[in-house]
């Protein structure tokens, strides 16, 4: 059985991708995607990677963090037989620091270059496709917190009912 880390340059059948299944809305591989690939060269000093859901409070004064939540996952059936479906699995990664807008852009690139390079490199995800999504910034600098939530989507066009 072939998993999905496989490159895009090699040939997959209809049979061998329908006996292929990933849990795709699992929040954990997009963090250790993020924590495993930072590169301080980049990105700077590597901040605080965790899903929303470990942290007890957010004290950015201490550090910069790279907070990533689950928002939905969707499974539509691609076939009259419903032996195969694609899954959807949206996740939002909130990056927040103390420091600066400077600082903060520099987060969001590397958390970006990261996430755009699994595109390529199938051995970092089990997405077929990852998608980018929308930035929103919640930046309050009377209250020195820079923040922007980049919302991103990972798909698998064929998974096995």
């Amino acid at each position: 059985m072939t998993d999905y880390t496989q490159t895009l340059t090699e040939t997959v059948t209809l049979s061998e991708a329908l006996s292929q299944t990933a849990d795709i809305h699992v929040p954990t591989r997009w963090k250790n995607l993020v924590n495993g690939a930072w590169s301080t060269t980049t990105g700077g000093t590597k901040p605080t990677i965790d899903l929303i859901t470990n942290i007890k409070r957010v004290d950015v004064a201490n550090g910069d963090y790279v907070l990533i939540y689950p928002v939905s996952h969707t499974k539509k059936t691609l076939d009259v037989g419903y032996t195969a479906r694609e899954a959807r699995a949206k996740i939002s990664v909130d990056v927040r620091t103390a420091t600066s807008q400077a600082r903060l852009q520099q987060l969001v690139r590397e958390v970006d270059r990261i996430i755009m390079a699994s595109r390529t490199n199938k051995s970092n995800t089990t997405f077929q496709v990852v998608e980018g999504g929308s930035r929103t910034e919640f930046s309050d600098k009377l209250r020195l917190l820079y923040r922007i939530v980049i919302d991103y989507a990972g798909v698998n066009y064929v998974e096995r009912i």
